[in-house]
């Protein structure tokens, strides 16, 4: 059973997903910030679970610059 809640039409506009491991190195991590700052400079939707650590400071660096971002639950998040 699918299920939306917010703006439905980011589903309709250029998505590009962001995953990252719990553990990363600190080059990933400086890059994958690097990455969230000029991301905001475009129009793309990011889409992730913003599960892990890494994940969740990318989503603090788009939510500053109120970029628009979709975010997946997970099966077992969703379910507790």
């Amino acid at each position: 059973m699918e299920e939306y809640l917010g703006n439905e039409d980011l589903l309709d506009r250029y998505l590009v997903a962001f995953f990252a491991s719990r553990a990363s190195t600190e080059e990933a991590t400086e890059r994958a910030l690097r990455w969230a700052e000029d991301i905001c400079q475009t129009d793309k939707v990011v889409i992730s679970g913003f599960h892990s650590p890494l994940e969740n400071e990318v989503l603090r660096i788009l939510l500053e610059h109120k970029h628009p971002v979709i975010i997946a639950l997970g099966r077992a998040l969703y379910k507790r």
